[in-house]
């Protein structure tokens, strides 16, 4: 019976360190503590594959080796992300101090008691169509009027742009 040898092909790269260079004199240091523990070997070829998957644009290596680095990103994203209503809140007020500088009525308290809630729906008046009874929709006509102006168009966008935060 003859044994069967296994033929391992493997590589070895050698590369320098400059000890006058205080960081390479750190990496060295850490180095001998990685091959102490018998380290050396993966965590340079994790590192390659890491440094190739970023320079190709791919995260994939990055959240394999370190899965708690899409959580930070997550949470300081979030962080850095302005409280929507706030910059809502404060684009409105600028919008409404711009059409008071323009000469519009200034707007009454929205939030006051008694004061329509903002958002809410309002009857809508339906056009007369000439008292027509339509069996057939493409024969139906619609009298068009101009609409009459009670100068409160401003007063009706804020209502409507706060009743989208509220």
């Amino acid at each position: 019976m003859t044994s069967m040898a296994t033929n391992r092909f493997r590589l070895q790269f050698k590369f320098w360190l400059d000890m006058h260079k205080p960081d390479e004199q750190q990496l060295a240091k850490e180095i001998d503590q990685l091959k102490q523990g018998r380290a050396f070997s993966q965590v340079v070829r994790d590192g390659i594959r890491l440094i190739m998957d970023l320079w190709n644009g791919n995260l994939t290596v990055l959240l394999a080796l370190f899965p708690w680095v899409e959580d930070a990103f997550y949470q300081r994203f979030l962080e850095q992300q302005p409280n929507p209503e706030t910059t809502i809140q404060e684009q409105l007020q600028r919008l409404e101090q711009l059409l008071i500088e323009q000469g519009n009525t200034p707007i009454e308290n929205i939030a006051q008691p008694g004061a329509a809630t903002p958002g809410s729906p309002k009857a809508m008046i339906i056009p007369q169509v000439n008292n027509a009874v339509f069996e057939d929709d493409n024969q139906s006509e619609l009298v068009v009027k101009k609409a009459k102006s009670d100068g409160k168009s401003a007063q009706n966008f804020l209502d409507s742009a706060f009743g989208l935060i509220g």
